[in-house]
């Protein structure tokens, strides 16, 4: 390991393997000498016999693993197990509450910078969010999918005592989220969420029961494990980790990969890329479900995480042939595809729609604060998109009533310090409930309101940021390395 010191991480973005240009040829220049000297102190040691042995023992140990990955291979190559498992079932991802529906869609790593600039490049892409208000100082509590949406719907912190697997097993009977669901039960709602990422969902659909609505269990499936593509991958996989840095970018591997490993017969998928949720859209369309009284509904789709592959009109295109801007302008055909929608079902004005990122950017971009936009519904408790506290429950216990006016003709900014973990207590704001115990709603705070906030970022265990400012505060202590470290059990990336 001490000749890969530099590790890539694998997390599906594009590597711009030019930043790693004069650590390659070192680690080429390594790997040269240490080749060079092994071959000549072959040929430089006088015992013959020893180098026989020395070429026996090597050529057995080789011969045992060829000999294994033919019998997996031979053996049985598609593994059939019949079995029940546990799924997110997609039926209703298009369907509305007949009542109110509190719509989240996650943009995975989307940034507020990213937004921006597409403001700045681009202004007239400002007109489908007019009735908005763009909260421009938005933290996310955890950066990475997991444990940043596992946290957003349980509250429970990462623990670096146990491993990440421990804490993917528990998370959900661990927090809050049984009790939030039960909360909204009580009000008529039914609660769906929507993603095909398994660190979304720490990897079991079966231990989200009770915390949401469209668990579904499958009798008597048939997987099929396909043995000599997961051979392959798995030897892809180890070359990435193990190979000099020259041949690192023809190994180079994305997390989709892994997914033709296992065959599931008869398997529901969310429609979790932008691609494939927009032309779901277009296809079954939005519709009303008069069994369901309110909904609460989150769609966690693959914004700006990388591979990219919906263009600037919305089409598929081959993973990572166009821009982030091309695909800001996809996703932007998609939501609004969706409020038109909603506007034709007469659902717009009474839905709450809630456009958020479970991250921003990555460590070394500095990018790192989520986009969040929220348009409250007109019927929605809480506060006013102006900022004027107009009602809800709020953490003094205090309670005015619905909102006075929600209506706006352009997209607002709020410099609010709010925070992943104000989630659960802005729901229960909105639908009128007490959320106190639970935190703070993001309308308890305001303009020019300051805030310590945390930000932790994976690194074998946690970097994490303490600020007080905003996002300009955040990124500059990232740049200064002005961060607490906190070590783990095992690796938390």
């Amino acid at each position: 390991m001490f000749l890969n010191k530099k590790l890539i991480k694998t997390d599906g973005s594009k590597v711009d393997w030019s930043q790693y240009a004069t650590y390659t040829k070192i680690n080429t220049a390594i790997w040269i000498i240490v080749i060079l000297g092994i071959i000549i102190a072959y040929y430089l040691i006088k015992n013959p016999k020893k180098n026989t042995i020395l070429v026996y023992i090597s050529g057995v140990l080789a011969a045992i693993q060829l000999l294994a990955a033919v019998s997996v291979i031979l053996t049985n190559p598609y593994k059939v197990d019949t079995d029940q498992i546990y799924i997110l079932n997609p039926d209703r991802e298009f369907k509305l509450a007949e009542g109110d529906n509190i719509i989240v869609i996650i943009l995975d790593r989307y940034s507020n910078g990213q937004f921006d600039q597409m403001l700045e490049d681009r202004p007239d892409a400002a007109g489908i969010y007019q009735d908005f208000t763009y909260y421009n100082n938005a933290n996310s509590k955890y950066n990475y999918t997991f444990p940043s949406i596992p946290y957003m719907m349980t509250h429970v912190d990462a623990n670096c005592d146990i491993t990440a697997n421990e804490f993917k097993a528990n998370v959900w009977e661990e927090g809050i989220s049984k009790e939030f669901h039960d909360t909204l039960a009580s009000q008529g709602y039914t609660y769906n969420l929507y993603t095909n990422s398994q660190q979304a969902i720490c990897y079991d659909p079966e231990n989200l029961i009770g915390s949401v609505d469209n668990v579904e269990e499958l009798q008597d499936v048939k997987r099929t494990i396909n043995k000599p593509y997961m051979l392959f991958i798995m030897t892809k996989t180890s070359l990435l980790k193990y190979a000099p840095y020259a041949a690192k970018p023809r190994l180079e591997i994305q997390t989709f990969y892994y997914d033709g490993i296992v065959n599931v017969e008869g398997m529901k998928y969310c429609s979790s890329g932008n691609d494939s949720f927009y032309k779901g859209l277009k296809e079954t369309g939005l519709s009303v479900d008069d069994t369901m009284e309110n909904q609460l509904v989150i769609a966690h789709l693959t914004g700006l995480h990388n591979p990219l592959n919906i263009d600037e009109n919305g089409n598929s295109v081959p993973d990572d042939s166009v821009t982030i801007e091309q695909s800001q302008q996809g996703i932007n055909l998609m939501l609004e595809e969706y409020f038109n929608q909603l506007k034709a079902l007469g659902k717009y004005d009474e839905s709450t729609i809630i456009i958020t990122s479970d991250h921003g950017r990555y460590f070394d971009t500095y990018d790192l604060q989520p986009v969040y936009l929220i348009k409250p519904s007109a019927n929605a408790h809480g506060t006013s998109p102006s900022g004027k506290n107009a009602g809800g429950a709020n953490a003094k216990g205090e309670n005015d009533g619905k909102l006075e006016d929600s209506s706006q003709s352009e997209l607002i900014v709020n410099t609010a310090p709010i925070s992943s973990e104000d989630f659960i207590p802005t729901v229960l704001d909105l639908t009128g409930q007490d959320y106190s115990k639970y935190g703070t709603s993001i309308f308890d705070w305001k303009d020019g309101d300051s805030r310590e906030r945390k930000s932790y970022f994976p690194n074998n265990g946690f970097d994490v940021i303490t600020y007080t400012g905003d996002r300009d505060d955040l990124s500059q202590k990232a740049k200064d390395g002005d961060y607490t470290h906190i070590d783990a059990k095992e690796d938390w990336n």
